[in-house]
């Protein structure tokens, strides 16, 4: 029997199987293209939107130093805007320009979305350490995407860099510059980091220093930059450094630190009163002395307090409700000094602030040393100190006060902040202490603060290991020198034995600035007659 296959109509099912196969993939295709397309789409929303928003902190940013520069300048009468008598005049400009003199400042909430516009704020009632009566100012910018605060402030421009000098700034081996980085002179950076072991000076070849992304570098002697004694143009200042720092001009005026000048009127807050002033013709010698013997001479004391509440070797006189008087050299070993920020303690003389031990001391006072003052052991301060002779720092860890940096709350951070019209010298910074390869081990070797010289200064962490988190500041010059690496002694020859290593974290020496410490200590620092803008962190929403 035979059997037939009746196969009729089964072509056209498979072609409508193939149809719809072809068609489920054309859809899916379709259907990613246009998903593709939405997500580039969106993509490049986002895109422009953050590009706009980092466009207008940076429009908000050079609108507030307009406007700074323009009401410094403002007057009927050319009188400086920091005059005392301009202070309410200072506070109805800012108020004015917060509430919007401008089509992008303050917009309505459609054009803040876009990141075209931003807003302003004033935030400084946040830092109950900026008087009223001073001219620091905390302005909020805020986009769509980011936050910026931006402090308006008059004092020193040394507290801006991480690392810099009025003269030549000369930096051998490989620091790493967390900051910008100023020279007024000239700028010399080697590949060699000198060092001094058993008093023999030799050097060591390491990795150039490093700097974090797009910090800055300011020269204002531009043809005077050298990488190994060969010239380099502003344009090459990226093969002088391990990262990718930016050459700048600093358009502002640099305002100076007269310490002579800033002690007789800190000394005038502390109750001494004087009509003769040293003359501008005598050395800084000279003038270290008629200061000394004018404290000596002209002070009456109230009381004679115990020389065991601040700790110190000599009789303590209390000379006004502001300020309190060792009339001669002093050593201070106490667990915790605690001034008012309106009072200064004033030795005249030489001084030594040690820690012995493991105990750490606090110290909360302004301070005025007539002599040298050194500085050994454990420490947290909230301080301003000038010192007329020299300065060391030896063997010492400086923290915040009393920690205060780590509480992710910057209106309560203090920090030491010092400034010495003699040589700085730091020394003996936990020797040959090694970096270690775990990165959750911090370095237990650190001076949380600002210092300043108005003479040279010399740095060497080779052997020492350190990490200054603020600034370091030379009115002359400053030669740097750090190692990349660990070091250690060697007893049968001069030199060390050195262990290379890479990495920015094996640097010996880190300089970190965060220039908005100084803000709770707006009180002790020189009065200047310029206002500086310095911008903040940058925070996304």
């Amino acid at each position: 029997m035979n059997y037939f296959k009746n196969e009729k109509g089964s072509a056209l099912l498979v072609v409508m199987l193939m149809f719809l196969v072809f068609t489920i993939l054309g859809l899916a295709i379709v259907s990613s293209s246009l998903g593709g397309s939405n997500r580039t789409e969106k993509r490049e929303t986002e895109v422009t939107e953050n590009l706009n928003a980092l466009k207008s902190i940076k429009e908000a940013n050079a609108l507030i130093q307009a406007f700074v520069e323009e009401k410094e300048n403002e007057s009927d009468n050319e009188v400086k805007l920091l005059k005392n008598d301009n202070i309410e005049h200072y506070d109805s400009a800012i108020l004015a320009f917060i509430n919007g003199q401008n089509d992008r400042v303050n917009p309505e909430d459609e054009e803040f979305k876009t990141g075209n516009a931003f807003r302003l704020s004033d935030k400084t009632s946040e830092y109950p350490g900026i008087s009223l009566s001073d001219y620091t100012r905390v302005i909020e910018i805020e986009t769509s995407l980011y936050r910026q605060r931006v402090f308006i402030t008059a004092m020193p421009s040394f507290l801006k860099y991480a690392i810099g000098s009025r003269g030549f700034l000369t930096i051998n081996g490989s620091p790493y510059i967390d900051g910008n980085v100023y020279s007024n002179l000239g700028l010399d950076i080697t590949r060699n980091a000198e060092y001094i072991y058993k008093n023999v000076k030799d050097d060591e070849p390491t990795a150039l220093p490093a700097i974090t992304e797009n910090k800055e570098v300011f020269v204002e002697n531009e043809g005077n930059i050298t990488l190994g004694k060969i010239p380099l143009h502003p344009s090459e200042i990226k093969k002088a450094f391990d990262g990718n720092p930016i050459f700048n001009n600093d358009e502002t005026t640099y305002v100076a630190v007269d310490i002579h000048k800033t002690f007789l009127e800190k000394l005038t807050e502390g109750g001494f009163t004087s009509e003769n002033l040293p003359s501008p013709n005598m050395s800084d010698g000279e003038k270290q002395q008629f200061i000394r013997q004018f404290i000596s001479k002209s002070y009456t004391p109230i009381d004679e307090l115990r020389s065991s509440q601040i700790g110190g070797s000599n009789k303590l006189y209390k000379v006004s409700d502001y300020g309190l008087l060792y009339p001669g050299d002093t050593k201070i070993d106490a667990d915790e000094i605690e001034l008012e920020d309106d009072q200064w303690l004033i030795i005249n003389g030489d001084a030594t602030f040690e820690s012995k031990g493991k105990s750490r001391m606090d110290v909360k006072a302004n301070i005025l040393v007539t002599g040298d003052l050194t500085i050994k052991g454990n420490f947290s301060f909230h301080s301003v100190i000038y010192v007329l002779g020299k300065t060391t720092l030896n063997n010492v860890k400086i923290v915040c006060y009393q920690d205060t940096c780590n509480n992710n709350d910057e209106s309560d951070d203090a920090v030491l902040i010092l400034m010495t019209q003699g040589f700085l010298d730091i020394a003996r910074i936990n020797e040959f202490t090694s970096i270690t390869e775990d990165e959750t081990e911090d370095n237990n070797n650190q001076i949380s603060g600002y210092l300043y010289t108005a003479s040279d200064a010399i740095i060497y962490a080779v052997g020492s290991l350190l990490n200054i988190d603020g600034g370091i500041f030379s009115g002359g010059n400053l030669i740097v020198n750090s190692y990349r690496g660990n070091a250690d002694e060697n007893d049968s020859k001069t030199g060390l034995i050195f262990y290379a290593k890479e990495g920015t974290r094996f640097s010996r020496l880190k300089i970190k600035n965060d220039n908005r410490l100084f803000l709770n200590q707006a009180q002790g620092l020189p009065k200047v007659n310029n206002l500086e803008v310095i911008p903040g962190r940058l925070v996304k929403n």
